[in-house]
């Protein structure tokens, strides 16, 4: 699979400045907002992460990267007491690793997460096929997904 073409602007750019604000970055979602963001921006960079602790109060992730231990790539957020906003607690944005970047169709980035992002396009054009759905995701974001993805994104929205 062919990385992202750094030379070309994608819709996924925006990606990268959701964890720039660092520490105090809120999100209003919440815990399922947080983690959509965090599986959008690590997609877009290229690179696994697991959840060390992920539940509906505090989240903590640190890179994937069974081979090189001592990366010190992570991210902490809890749930804001007062509002319930996700806020982050404390990051680490130096990924180090470079043994562990993800080939496009087996990242996180999911058919709920595409669909999301491609939905409003598929409900004004319910005639959109699989392939359809695979190449505006090549041409709009810079990711090849799989058939069965498109295909599950275009039976949702015709549902």
């Amino acid at each position: 699979m062919c990385p992202i073409d750094s030379r070309k602007s994608y819709l996924s750019d925006k990606w990268l400045d959701i964890m720039v604000d660092g520490i105090g970055k809120e999100f209003i979602g919440g815990a399922a907002e947080f983690r959509m963001e965090l599986i959008k921006y690590t997609s877009r960079l290229g690179f696994k992460f697991k959840y060390v602790r992920n539940d509906s109060r505090y989240i903590h992730a640190v890179c994937n990267d069974a081979n090189n231990l001592d990366c010190p790539w992570f991210i902490k957020a809890k749930r804001h007491i007062v509002n319930s906003h996700f806020v982050v607690s404390k990051i680490n944005l130096n990924h180090e690793c470079v043994g562990n970047l993800v080939v496009q169709k087996k990242s996180r980035l999911g058919a709920v997460i595409i669909a999301k992002l491609l939905l409003q396009s598929v409900r004004a054009n319910p005639t959109l096929s699989p392939k359809d759905i695979i190449h505006e995701m090549k041409e709009s974001y810079g990711f090849d997904i799989a058939y069965w993805k498109a295909l599950r994104i275009v039976e949702a929205a015709r549902n």
